[in-house]
């Protein structure tokens, strides 16, 4: 397990606990970036869900450093936790990657920089880190960047335009739309026990079927009842008054980001609700939006279920480790 207070020791910026009320400094450093906004890690919500075991920040000459570590429970927990980079951001960002990797590696931990553009993969591996050859679990290789993520034209999406490879899709979503008359409306406390209840149906489905294992799928959606987020959007989707479903959406500029989903198991509904959610989000919450951006994917299926919307553009990442 690595010493935060041993690390921070051997580190020249400040290393602090990475808190909710970080988003207003996250955003205004994205801002001053210059970073592909699409790419569904420059989102704060998913920072919240990506560094959930032992969040930090490290800080220097105005770039920041997002960490945390790898889950530390169950069959596939690594023995001495490395350290889990989701998003790094600023001008010297890569210095303090480095930085934080090297002190890391005095401590016998090693380092996961997530989310590498494709395109750096030789960049970062002139800095000693080279892209994973482990598995990050039994079930994905590189967890969500096992495959790509996808952006769909949002506009297009809502409408249900005709696209050649998505016409079964829209098929789908229109046919599941006649035959459950399922509304919408913005999530509130009143629905929270039911909201966890469905979150455990949800992990408990999905460790049936061989997704992940049950407690990660609750940590991993525990972000959605943070009350404090100011970027969220949180959704539910009721039938006859019964909650099936509650989506998390979250916008930066040009850009809507789909955080989150929980639903009944019924045929199809999934497709719906992120239909029905993004519909609202733009209705609401984003006339001047263009895009909806989808996180990469960890198994071949859930690939192919995104790739079934007729995505407008994909964005290849990877993991890249930097070991002691």
């Amino acid at each position: 397990m690595i010493d935060f207070d041993l690390l921070q020791s051997s580190l020249e910026g400040r290393l602090s606990r990475l808190e909710v009320n970080d988003e207003p400094g996250f955003y205004s450093c994205l801002s001053r970036s210059g970073v592909d906004l699409q790419a569904f890690e420059n989102n704060f919500p998913y920072i919240l869900q990506a560094a959930r075991n032992n969040p930090h920040k490290y800080e220097k000459g105005g770039s920041v450093v997002y960490l945390g570590t790898k889950t530390g429970e169950g069959p596939d927990a690594a023995p001495h936790q490395p350290i889990v980079i989701p998003n790094a951001i600023g001008r010297e960002h890569e210095g303090l990657v480095e930085e934080i990797a090297r002190a890391a590696g005095r401590q016998g931990i090693s380092t996961i920089l997530k989310n590498v553009d494709r395109q750096k993969v030789d960049r970062w591996a002139s800095r000693g880190f080279r892209e994973t050859s482990v598995p990050w679990s039994r079930y994905s290789f590189r967890d969500d960047n096992s495959y790509p993520q996808y952006i769909l034209d949002v506009h297009s999406f809502i409408l249900l335009k005709p696209d050649p490879r998505a016409r079964q899709t829209y098929r789908s979503i229109r046919k599941i739309k006649r035959e459950m008359p399922i509304s919408i409306e913005p999530y509130s406390k009143r629905f929270v026990d039911d909201a966890l209840r469905l979150l455990d149906e949800y992990a408990s489905f999905s460790q049936e079927k061989g997704k992940d294992f049950a407690f990660e799928i609750d940590q991993a959606h525990r972000f959605m009842f943070e009350e404090e987020v100011e970027s969220k959007i949180r959704l539910v989707h009721l039938l006859d008054g019964s909650l099936v479903g509650m989506t998390y959406f979250s916008r930066s500029d040009d850009t809507i980001y789909w955080n989150g989903c929980l639903n009944k198991n019924i045929s199809n509904i999934m497709r719906l609700l992120l239909w029905q959610g993004a519909s609202h989000v733009i209705e609401h919450h984003g006339s001047r939006a263009r895009w909806l951006a989808l996180q990469g994917s960890e198994s071949k299926g859930q690939d192919r279920w995104k790739r079934s919307f007729g995505p407008a553009r994909k964005i290849e990442k990877t993991h890249m480790i930097f070991s002691r």
